[in-house]
């Protein structure tokens, strides 16, 4: 699924290509007395409802279903972030029975046209788009429909806790390190890079909570209070 260099050992990672889900739905008591074509309309039923892109490839194993969405390539200091989307992949597929080991980065799949061992069955390509997809916006879909904070929200989730923090701290117990000020102008640059890279408009559900911590990191500046004075 992914790129390595000669071995399939993490320090030998060049590159992130897909995501992807391995679903022993037959070792479930939901799904193990329905048919593969059941179970698998059942699981693309809950990818629609999921509000996830159709994956780029559905896979028969030979007795479960692998669900693979393919990215644009992304480079190995992305890795956590990977990590991270594929717990919360997993989340959103766990009553399909989820094999989580089979998260891991150096996964492989059997080939389409070979035959599963175990079950006696050939392995073939069942359906999917095609498509690749950007790793920042899929990622966001997946962390929503498991009822996760995307990574902007989580952004703006830990500067509010920040923010919270350094406001009820007594002066006299702040630690060493950058002045108030300083510290809440870094916060406003954070919140400024957040803005941009939403294209320079927040969407509604963010707007409100920006111009909150924006607000609170003004108040704690000297130079801004005598400006609006």
């Amino acid at each position: 699924m992914n790129r390595f260099a000669r071995r399939r050992n993490l320090d030998q990672l060049k590159a992130l290509n897909a995501l992807y889900v391995d679903l022993d739905w037959h070792k479930t008591a939901e799904w193990r007395a329905q048919s593969q074509d059941e179970a698998e309309a059942a699981i693309l039923r809950h990818v629609c409802a999921s509000n996830l892109p159709a994956p780029s490839m559905v896979l028969r194993s030979g007795r479960g279903s692998a669900l693979i969405w393919l990215i644009d390539e992304m480079p190995p200091q992305a890795l956590p972030r990977w990590q991270s989307t594929m717990r919360a992949l997993g989340d959103v597929f766990a009553r399909f029975g989820v094999d989580r080991a089979s998260q891991e980065a150096a996964r492989i799949f059997r080939l389409p046209g070979s035959i599963n061992e175990k079950s006696k069955r050939r392995v073939r390509v069942s359906g999917g788009s095609a498509a690749r997809h950007d790793f920042d916006a899929l990622s966001d879909e997946i962390f929503q429909a498991a009822g996760l904070p995307t990574r902007a929200e989580f952004q703006l989730l830990r500067a509010a806790k920040r923010a919270k923090r350094h406001t009820n701290v007594n002066p006299r117990e702040m630690p060493f390190g950058l002045p108030p000020a300083a510290r809440f102008r870094q916060i406003r640059d954070d919140l400024e890079a957040i803005r941009v890279a939403h294209g320079g408009q927040l969407s509604e559900g963010l707007r409100n909570t920006w111009l909150h911590l924006y607000a609170t990191s003004l108040t704690h500046d000297p130079r801004e209070m005598s400006t609006a004075e």
